[in-house]
């Protein structure tokens, strides 16, 4: 079953949603180097994008900040499932904590 009851409801519920990170843009040129389109660089603001993550409900309770080592209870050996059970994720925390 839907979460709104009307089309009213459903589009209070869309005004309520965070405002996502804009896209910017910027043209590129480079003196004697002539293109047959124009070099356009898109971006968005990292810093942005990350407020927004944290920000947004959906996201803010699923995402993982600190590293951790996942061993299988059967082997013993470690296991690796995403960026902060990987060994880079906690040499950087040891590192940064010593």
């Amino acid at each position: 079953m839907p979460s709104f009851t009307s089309s009213q409801d459903l589009q209070n519920h869309v005004e309520s949603l965070l405002e996502v990170p804009r896209w910017l843009h910027q043209t590129i040129t480079i003196p004697d180097f002539h293109t047959k389109d124009p070099i356009t660089l898109y971006w968005r603001d990292g810093l942005e994008v990350v407020k927004y993550l944290f920000a947004h409900p959906v996201f803010s309770t699923c995402m993982e900040v600190n590293p951790y080592k996942l061993l299988d209870e059967e082997t013993g050996l470690r296991v690796y499932g995403d960026f902060m059970s990987a060994e880079f994720a906690w040499e950087y925390q040891v590192r940064k904590h010593s």
